[in-house]
């Protein structure tokens, strides 16, 4: 959150939609958009999930590749 507030200047609405759909936990989703009422933090959620649910499933059959499975 931190690195994407400062080194990439994204808005807060932004950066908790991204958290969110990178850890794929619609319970954060839910609890920002109670706390901040905006659109921007859906739309940065439904950007970022399907690349990161994508990229882990890559990622676990990499590792069970690399380490024989």
């Amino acid at each position: 959150m931190l690195l994407g507030h400062y080194l990439f200047k994204m808005s807060t609405d932004d950066l908790f939609g991204v958290v969110s759909g990178t850890t794929g936990n619609p319970a954060i989703l839910v609890y920002v958009n109670r706390a901040l009422p905006s659109d921007r933090i859906d739309v940065a959620f439904a950007t970022i999930f399907p690349s990161m649910t994508i990229l882990k499933i890559v990622c676990v059959r990499v590792a069970i590749g690399v380490f024989g499975g």
